[in-house]
């Protein structure tokens, strides 16, 4: 076991969605998950659904990683 202070304790609570590799898009019924790196030597990830915040964090020399133009990196279920 890899991690053996962890418990795995079901695997129904890690399904997301894969956007489209070429254009972002992501399937109905789901929202588009933005990741972004910081670039440092104490690297860091920031995840995000707003366009918004992801532009703050790109105006802060975070780099988009992820699918298509806007650099998707998954689509999560919508709220509600």
């Amino acid at each position: 076991m890899k991690f053996p202070i962890f418990t795995y304790e079901t695997q129904n609570a890690f399904y997301i969605d894969l956007p489209d590799i070429n254009t972002g898009a992501c399937p109905a019924g789901t929202v588009p998950v933005y990741r972004l790196w910081n670039n440092r030597a104490d690297t860091n990830h920031r995840y995000t659904t707003s366009l918004a915040i992801r532009a703050q964090m790109l105006a802060k020399g975070y780099i988009a990683e992820g699918y298509g133009p806007n650099a998707v990196s998954m689509c999560a279920a919508q709220a509600g």
